[in-house]
Protein backbone atom coordinates (compact mmCIF):
# COMPACT_ATOMS: atom_id res chain seq x y z
CA UNK A 1 0.00 0.00 0.00
CA UNK A 2 1.41 3.00 -1.20
CA UNK A 3 0.77 6.52 0.65
CA UNK A 4 0.25 9.96 -0.79
CA UNK A 5 2.61 12.21 -1.62
CA UNK A 6 2.74 14.95 0.29
CA UNK A 7 3.40 18.77 -0.92
CA UNK A 8 7.05 18.56 -0.55
CA UNK A 9 7.31 15.10 -2.29
CA UNK A 10 5.07 16.85 -4.73
CA UNK A 11 8.18 18.93 -5.28
CA UNK A 12 10.26 16.19 -5.05
CA UNK A 13 8.48 14.49 -7.73
CA UNK A 14 9.19 17.36 -10.21
CA UNK A 15 12.80 17.03 -8.47
CA UNK A 16 13.20 13.22 -9.71
CA UNK A 17 11.76 14.36 -13.27
CA UNK A 18 15.00 16.43 -13.90
CA UNK A 19 17.32 13.66 -12.59
CA UNK A 20 15.59 11.10 -14.82
CA UNK A 21 16.11 13.73 -17.52
CA UNK A 22 20.36 14.61 -16.33
CA UNK A 23 20.53 10.37 -16.98
CA UNK A 24 18.95 10.94 -20.49
CA UNK A 25 21.09 14.15 -21.30
CA UNK A 26 24.22 12.59 -20.15
CA UNK A 27 23.74 9.60 -22.53
CA UNK A 28 23.43 11.51 -25.45
CA UNK A 29 26.49 13.76 -24.92
CA UNK A 30 28.81 11.40 -23.99
CA UNK A 31 27.98 8.35 -26.54
CA UNK A 32 30.06 10.46 -29.11
CA UNK A 33 32.63 11.54 -26.86
CA UNK A 34 31.03 14.28 -25.29
CA UNK A 35 32.16 16.27 -28.64
CA UNK A 36 28.68 19.04 -28.17
CA UNK A 37 29.59 19.58 -32.16
CA UNK A 38 29.77 18.00 -35.80
CA UNK A 39 32.50 15.25 -36.00
CA UNK A 40 33.56 13.67 -39.48
CA UNK A 41 30.62 11.30 -40.95
CA UNK A 42 32.70 8.63 -40.54
CA UNK A 43 32.86 8.53 -36.42
CA UNK A 44 29.28 7.76 -36.87
CA UNK A 45 29.36 5.41 -39.83
CA UNK A 46 31.99 3.38 -37.97
CA UNK A 47 31.64 -0.29 -36.41
CA UNK A 48 32.64 -0.77 -33.22
CA UNK A 49 30.88 -3.93 -32.36
CA UNK A 50 27.57 -5.09 -31.17
CA UNK A 51 27.22 -3.14 -28.18
CA UNK A 52 28.05 0.17 -29.85
CA UNK A 53 25.25 -0.82 -32.33
CA UNK A 54 22.76 -1.22 -29.96
CA UNK A 55 23.81 1.71 -27.89
CA UNK A 56 23.82 3.91 -31.23
CA UNK A 57 19.73 2.45 -31.93
CA UNK A 58 19.12 3.21 -28.48
CA UNK A 59 20.38 6.92 -28.74
CA UNK A 60 18.91 7.49 -32.02
CA UNK A 61 15.44 6.14 -31.08
CA UNK A 62 15.15 6.82 -27.40
CA UNK A 63 17.15 9.39 -26.66
CA UNK A 64 18.49 12.25 -29.82
CA UNK A 65 16.31 14.79 -29.74
CA UNK A 66 14.29 14.11 -26.34
CA UNK A 67 16.03 15.10 -23.75
CA UNK A 68 16.39 18.34 -24.83
CA UNK A 69 13.18 18.88 -25.34
CA UNK A 70 12.28 17.65 -21.69
CA UNK A 71 15.24 19.92 -20.12
CA UNK A 72 13.46 22.53 -21.84
CA UNK A 73 10.01 21.15 -20.42
CA UNK A 74 11.40 21.69 -17.10
CA UNK A 75 12.57 24.94 -17.29
CA UNK A 76 9.02 26.44 -18.65
CA UNK A 77 7.60 24.35 -15.48
CA UNK A 78 10.38 26.10 -13.65
CA UNK A 79 9.65 29.46 -14.48
CA UNK A 80 5.56 29.16 -13.71
CA UNK A 81 6.91 27.72 -9.94
CA UNK A 82 8.89 30.84 -9.44
CA UNK A 83 6.35 33.20 -11.23
CA UNK A 84 3.43 31.60 -8.48
CA UNK A 85 5.95 31.76 -5.51
CA UNK A 86 6.68 35.35 -6.40
CA UNK A 87 2.43 36.05 -6.42
CA UNK A 88 1.97 34.22 -3.15
CA UNK A 89 4.77 36.05 -1.74
CA UNK A 90 4.05 39.67 -3.20
CA UNK A 91 7.31 40.52 -4.30
CA UNK A 92 8.08 42.06 -7.41
CA UNK A 93 8.42 38.89 -9.99
CA UNK A 94 9.93 40.61 -13.10
CA UNK A 95 12.63 41.69 -11.95
CA UNK A 96 13.69 39.39 -9.90
CA UNK A 97 14.03 37.46 -12.82
CA UNK A 98 15.43 39.28 -15.33
CA UNK A 99 18.23 38.92 -12.68
CA UNK A 100 18.23 35.56 -12.83
CA UNK A 101 18.85 35.30 -16.55
CA UNK A 102 21.22 37.99 -16.15
CA UNK A 103 23.14 35.46 -14.06
CA UNK A 104 22.43 32.44 -16.40
CA UNK A 105 23.62 34.39 -19.16
CA UNK A 106 27.02 34.68 -17.23
CA UNK A 107 27.20 31.21 -16.64
CA UNK A 108 26.23 30.14 -20.31
CA UNK A 109 28.73 32.43 -21.52
CA UNK A 110 31.44 30.61 -19.83
CA UNK A 111 30.04 27.27 -20.49
CA UNK A 112 30.05 28.15 -24.22
CA UNK A 113 33.97 28.96 -23.95
CA UNK A 114 34.42 25.50 -22.55
CA UNK A 115 32.03 23.57 -24.37
CA UNK A 116 30.28 24.16 -27.95
CA UNK A 117 27.19 22.23 -26.76
CA UNK A 118 26.09 24.47 -24.07
CA UNK A 119 22.30 25.29 -24.88
CA UNK A 120 22.18 27.71 -22.13
CA UNK A 121 22.87 30.51 -23.89
CA UNK A 122 20.19 29.60 -25.97
CA UNK A 123 17.77 29.19 -23.08
CA UNK A 124 18.64 33.25 -22.16
CA UNK A 125 16.99 34.92 -25.26
CA UNK A 126 13.98 32.43 -24.68
CA UNK A 127 13.28 33.23 -21.49
CA UNK A 128 12.41 37.20 -21.91
CA UNK A 129 10.10 35.63 -24.35
CA UNK A 130 8.28 33.18 -22.34
CA UNK A 131 8.34 36.56 -19.62
CA UNK A 132 6.55 38.50 -22.40
CA UNK A 133 4.16 35.59 -22.42
CA UNK A 134 3.73 34.88 -19.02
CA UNK A 135 0.20 36.48 -19.29
CA UNK A 136 -1.29 35.00 -22.42
CA UNK A 137 -4.21 32.99 -22.11
CA UNK A 138 -4.28 29.07 -22.01
CA UNK A 139 -5.66 28.71 -25.12
CA UNK A 140 -2.73 30.91 -27.42
CA UNK A 141 0.25 29.37 -24.75
CA UNK A 142 -0.65 25.39 -26.03
CA UNK A 143 -1.21 25.94 -29.49
CA UNK A 144 1.76 27.87 -30.16
CA UNK A 145 3.51 25.35 -28.03
CA UNK A 146 2.34 22.58 -30.76
CA UNK A 147 3.11 24.76 -33.73
CA UNK A 148 6.43 25.64 -32.33
CA UNK A 149 7.10 22.12 -30.84
CA UNK A 150 6.12 20.38 -34.67
CA UNK A 151 8.20 22.95 -36.33
CA UNK A 152 5.41 23.92 -37.96
CA UNK A 153 6.99 27.86 -38.79
CA UNK A 154 10.01 25.83 -40.27
CA UNK A 155 8.28 23.58 -42.50
CA UNK A 156 6.23 26.07 -43.94
CA UNK A 157 9.19 28.18 -45.27
CA UNK A 158 11.20 25.33 -46.11
CA UNK A 159 7.62 24.57 -48.55
CA UNK A 160 7.73 28.30 -49.89
CA UNK A 161 11.64 28.00 -50.02
CA UNK A 162 11.39 24.93 -51.97
CA UNK A 163 8.27 26.31 -54.22
CA UNK A 164 9.13 29.24 -54.65
CA UNK A 165 12.44 31.09 -53.35
CA UNK A 166 14.78 27.83 -54.08
CA UNK A 167 17.18 29.74 -51.70
CA UNK A 168 20.18 27.46 -50.68
CA UNK A 169 21.07 27.25 -46.81
CA UNK A 170 24.81 27.24 -46.65
CA UNK A 171 26.28 23.91 -44.34
CA UNK A 172 27.44 25.75 -41.17
CA UNK A 173 27.89 23.01 -39.12
CA UNK A 174 29.08 20.60 -41.29
CA UNK A 175 31.93 23.12 -42.75
CA UNK A 176 33.46 23.12 -38.94
CA UNK A 177 33.46 19.36 -38.75
CA UNK A 178 36.79 18.29 -39.49
CA UNK A 179 38.64 21.33 -37.93
CA UNK A 180 36.87 20.66 -34.30
CA UNK A 181 37.64 17.23 -34.46
CA UNK A 182 41.27 18.47 -34.60
CA UNK A 183 40.35 20.38 -31.36
CA UNK A 184 39.42 17.93 -29.78
CA UNK A 185 42.12 15.31 -30.45
CA UNK A 186 45.11 17.91 -30.79
CA UNK A 187 44.13 21.40 -29.28
CA UNK A 188 45.23 22.79 -26.16
CA UNK A 189 42.04 25.07 -23.95
CA UNK A 190 43.01 28.33 -25.28
CA UNK A 191 42.24 26.58 -28.82
CA UNK A 192 39.06 25.37 -27.58
CA UNK A 193 38.32 28.55 -26.37
CA UNK A 194 38.39 30.30 -29.39
CA UNK A 195 37.25 28.24 -31.72
CA UNK A 196 33.80 27.36 -29.96
CA UNK A 197 33.39 31.22 -29.86
CA UNK A 198 34.27 31.99 -33.58
CA UNK A 199 31.78 29.13 -34.29
CA UNK A 200 29.11 30.78 -32.26
CA UNK A 201 27.49 31.91 -35.60
CA UNK A 202 27.57 28.52 -37.21
CA UNK A 203 25.50 26.63 -34.10
CA UNK A 204 23.23 29.96 -33.59
CA UNK A 205 22.44 29.43 -37.71
CA UNK A 206 21.81 25.65 -36.83
CA UNK A 207 19.61 26.38 -33.96
CA UNK A 208 17.46 28.95 -36.43
CA UNK A 209 17.34 26.75 -39.33
CA UNK A 210 16.89 23.39 -38.06
CA UNK A 211 14.14 24.54 -36.25
CA UNK A 212 15.74 23.65 -33.01
CA UNK A 213 15.40 26.73 -31.67
CA UNK A 214 11.64 27.25 -31.97
CA UNK A 215 10.91 23.50 -30.61
CA UNK A 216 13.08 24.67 -27.60
CA UNK A 217 10.47 27.45 -27.01
CA UNK A 218 7.65 25.67 -28.15
CA UNK A 219 8.77 23.12 -24.87
CA UNK A 220 9.34 26.47 -22.61
CA UNK A 221 5.72 27.12 -23.41
CA UNK A 222 4.79 23.79 -22.66
CA UNK A 223 6.10 23.64 -19.83
CA UNK A 224 4.61 26.58 -18.50
CA UNK A 225 1.31 25.19 -19.65
CA UNK A 226 1.99 22.36 -17.38
CA UNK A 227 2.42 24.20 -14.37
CA UNK A 228 -0.79 26.80 -14.87
CA UNK A 229 -3.01 23.45 -15.38
CA UNK A 230 -1.53 21.90 -11.99
CA UNK A 231 -0.08 18.67 -13.76
CA UNK A 232 1.72 17.95 -10.73
CA UNK A 233 -0.52 19.27 -8.22
CA UNK A 234 -2.81 16.34 -6.84
CA UNK A 235 -0.85 13.91 -8.59
CA UNK A 236 -2.72 10.97 -6.96
CA UNK A 237 -6.18 12.85 -8.06
CA UNK A 238 -4.33 13.29 -11.50
CA UNK A 239 -3.55 9.56 -12.15
CA UNK A 240 -6.77 9.29 -14.75
CA UNK A 241 -5.42 11.97 -17.11
CA UNK A 242 -2.14 11.54 -16.96
CA UNK A 243 -2.82 7.40 -17.58
CA UNK A 244 -4.58 8.94 -20.48
CA UNK A 245 -1.58 11.07 -21.57
CA UNK A 246 0.68 7.64 -21.16
CA UNK A 247 -1.75 5.55 -23.57
CA UNK A 248 -2.32 8.33 -26.52
CA UNK A 249 1.49 8.99 -26.50
CA UNK A 250 2.02 5.06 -26.38
CA UNK A 251 -0.06 4.75 -29.20
CA UNK A 252 0.77 8.53 -31.60
CA UNK A 253 4.40 7.59 -30.94
CA UNK A 254 4.46 3.64 -31.84
CA UNK A 255 2.52 4.37 -34.92
CA UNK A 256 5.39 7.20 -35.69
CA UNK A 257 8.03 4.50 -35.32
CA UNK A 258 6.23 2.14 -37.62
CA UNK A 259 5.68 4.61 -40.28
CA UNK A 260 9.39 6.20 -40.06
CA UNK A 261 10.87 2.08 -39.97
CA UNK A 262 8.38 1.10 -43.09
CA UNK A 263 9.12 4.10 -45.04
CA UNK A 264 13.11 3.14 -44.15
CA UNK A 265 12.26 -0.30 -45.14
CA UNK A 266 10.79 0.39 -48.42
CA UNK A 267 14.01 2.57 -49.55
CA UNK A 268 16.47 0.16 -48.80
CA UNK A 269 14.62 -2.90 -50.06
CA UNK A 270 13.59 -0.52 -53.34
CA UNK A 271 16.32 1.41 -53.41
CA UNK A 272 14.07 4.16 -54.22
CA UNK A 273 16.70 6.76 -53.53
CA UNK A 274 13.97 8.75 -51.18
CA UNK A 275 16.69 9.94 -48.84
CA UNK A 276 17.13 12.38 -52.25
CA UNK A 277 13.97 13.89 -52.56
CA UNK A 278 13.10 16.53 -50.93
CA UNK A 279 9.45 15.67 -50.57
CA UNK A 280 10.20 12.91 -48.61
CA UNK A 281 12.59 14.49 -46.46
CA UNK A 282 9.58 16.88 -45.96
CA UNK A 283 7.04 14.41 -44.70
CA UNK A 284 9.77 12.32 -42.67
CA UNK A 285 10.38 15.59 -40.70
CA UNK A 286 7.00 15.93 -39.20
CA UNK A 287 7.26 11.99 -38.66
CA UNK A 288 10.16 12.67 -36.26
CA UNK A 289 9.18 15.67 -34.48
CA UNK A 290 5.97 14.42 -33.85
CA UNK A 291 7.69 11.09 -32.55
CA UNK A 292 9.70 13.16 -29.99
CA UNK A 293 6.92 15.17 -29.23
CA UNK A 294 5.19 11.68 -28.15
CA UNK A 295 7.81 10.07 -26.61
CA UNK A 296 8.73 13.43 -24.25
CA UNK A 297 5.22 13.38 -23.64
CA UNK A 298 5.62 9.55 -22.87
CA UNK A 299 8.88 10.10 -20.32
CA UNK A 300 6.59 12.34 -18.19
CA UNK A 301 3.56 10.76 -17.85
CA UNK A 302 5.44 7.27 -17.45
CA UNK A 303 7.87 8.85 -14.68
CA UNK A 304 4.62 10.37 -13.42
CA UNK A 305 2.79 7.49 -12.92
CA UNK A 306 6.03 5.61 -11.79
CA UNK A 307 5.99 7.89 -8.61
CA UNK A 308 2.40 8.38 -8.12
CA UNK A 309 2.43 4.33 -7.38
CA UNK A 310 4.95 1.55 -8.25
CA UNK A 311 7.41 -0.19 -7.09
CA UNK A 312 9.46 1.94 -8.48
CA UNK A 313 8.73 5.03 -6.60
CA UNK A 314 11.38 4.77 -4.17
CA UNK A 315 14.20 4.22 -6.49
CA UNK A 316 12.97 7.43 -8.49
CA UNK A 317 12.69 9.66 -5.45
CA UNK A 318 16.30 9.04 -4.89
CA UNK A 319 16.73 10.78 -7.99
CA UNK A 320 15.16 14.52 -6.30
CA UNK A 321 18.77 15.33 -4.97
CA UNK A 322 20.75 15.16 -8.21
CA UNK A 323 17.34 17.10 -9.71
CA UNK A 324 17.63 19.42 -7.35
CA UNK A 325 21.09 20.52 -8.32
CA UNK A 326 20.58 20.41 -12.10
CA UNK A 327 22.54 23.56 -13.04
CA UNK A 328 25.14 22.01 -10.86
CA UNK A 329 25.16 18.24 -12.42
CA UNK A 330 25.09 19.49 -15.77
CA UNK A 331 28.08 21.32 -15.98
CA UNK A 332 29.75 19.12 -14.18
CA UNK A 333 29.13 16.38 -16.88
CA UNK A 334 30.61 18.78 -19.27
CA UNK A 335 34.07 18.93 -16.62
CA UNK A 336 34.01 15.93 -16.52
CA UNK A 337 33.20 14.49 -20.23
CA UNK A 338 35.95 17.12 -21.63
CA UNK A 339 38.44 16.12 -19.03
CA UNK A 340 37.82 12.51 -20.20
CA UNK A 341 37.80 12.50 -23.90
CA UNK A 342 39.80 15.83 -25.11
CA UNK A 343 43.21 16.01 -25.85
CA UNK A 344 43.99 18.15 -23.21
CA UNK A 345 42.71 15.47 -20.34
CA UNK A 346 42.79 11.83 -20.52
CA UNK A 347 42.09 12.13 -24.36
CA UNK A 348 39.98 8.61 -24.71
CA UNK A 349 38.33 10.51 -27.70
CA UNK A 350 37.70 7.47 -30.79
CA UNK A 351 39.97 5.34 -28.16
CA UNK A 352 36.66 4.26 -26.23
CA UNK A 353 33.58 2.86 -28.21
CA UNK A 354 29.90 4.65 -28.14
CA UNK A 355 28.87 1.48 -26.39
CA UNK A 356 31.49 1.77 -24.03
CA UNK A 357 31.08 5.64 -23.61
CA UNK A 358 27.10 4.56 -22.08
CA UNK A 359 28.83 2.55 -20.11
CA UNK A 360 30.73 5.53 -18.51
CA UNK A 361 28.23 7.92 -18.82
CA UNK A 362 26.06 5.14 -16.69
CA UNK A 363 28.91 5.11 -13.67
CA UNK A 364 29.31 8.91 -13.63
CA UNK A 365 25.25 9.26 -12.94
CA UNK A 366 25.39 6.79 -9.99
CA UNK A 367 28.21 8.90 -8.72
CA UNK A 368 26.37 12.18 -9.20
CA UNK A 369 23.46 10.34 -7.82
CA UNK A 370 25.63 9.69 -4.50
CA UNK A 371 27.13 12.77 -4.24
CA UNK A 372 23.83 14.82 -4.51
CA UNK A 373 22.35 12.70 -1.68
CA UNK A 374 25.57 13.47 0.50
CA UNK A 375 25.43 16.88 -0.44
CA UNK A 376 21.84 18.06 0.48
CA UNK A 377 22.47 16.21 4.42
CA UNK A 378 24.97 18.68 4.71
CA UNK A 379 24.03 21.69 2.30
CA UNK A 380 20.84 23.56 1.44
CA UNK A 381 21.44 24.24 -2.27
CA UNK A 382 23.45 22.99 -5.01
CA UNK A 383 27.06 25.03 -5.08
CA UNK A 384 26.26 26.29 -8.67
CA UNK A 385 22.43 26.94 -7.53
CA UNK A 386 23.51 28.90 -4.57
CA UNK A 387 25.40 31.09 -6.28
CA UNK A 388 23.07 31.72 -8.58
CA UNK A 389 20.86 32.50 -6.21
CA UNK A 390 22.99 34.66 -3.96
CA UNK A 391 23.59 36.84 -7.04
CA UNK A 392 19.40 37.65 -8.05
CA UNK A 393 19.11 38.33 -4.16
CA UNK A 394 22.20 40.41 -4.18
CA UNK A 395 23.21 38.88 -0.99
CA UNK A 396 24.77 36.22 1.03
CA UNK A 397 22.57 33.34 1.95
CA UNK A 398 23.29 30.66 4.07
CA UNK A 399 24.27 27.42 2.37
CA UNK A 400 25.02 25.20 5.44
CA UNK A 401 21.88 23.18 6.76
CA UNK A 402 21.27 23.68 10.32
CA UNK A 403 20.94 20.39 12.03
CA UNK A 404 18.05 21.61 14.37
CA UNK A 405 15.80 22.45 11.17
CA UNK A 406 13.52 19.36 10.45
CA UNK A 407 11.73 20.13 7.24
CA UNK A 408 14.17 22.67 5.44
CA UNK A 409 12.50 24.03 2.51
CA UNK A 410 12.85 22.41 -1.16
CA UNK A 411 12.98 25.18 -3.57
CA UNK A 412 12.48 24.07 -6.74
CA UNK A 413 15.77 25.22 -9.68
CA UNK A 414 15.10 26.88 -12.83
CA UNK A 415 16.84 24.57 -14.91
Amino acid sequence: MHTPLSANQRITAIDALRGFCLLGILFAHFIYWHSGGPLPVENYEKDYGVGSSIATWVNNILIFGKFFALFSFLFGLSFFLQMESGRRSGKPFAARYLRRLFILLIIAAIHQTFWMGDILIIYVPLGFVLLAMRNAGNQLVSTLAVLLILNVPGKLWEALNFLVFHLEQPEMMGAIAEPYQKIIQQGHLADLWAFNWKTLPNKLHMQVFSGRLAQTLGYFLLGMYAGRKQWFEALEEKRPIVMRMWKKSSIAGLALLLTAVGIFAANQIGKLGWEQNPVVGFFFGFIFDGFNFALVIFYISGVTLLIIKSRLRPALLRLSPVGRMTLTSYLTQTAVGLTLFFGFGFGLFQRTSPGWNFGIAAVLFVLQVLAARWWFTQYRYGPVEWLWRCATNMQWLPIKRQPARANPDIAPMAV
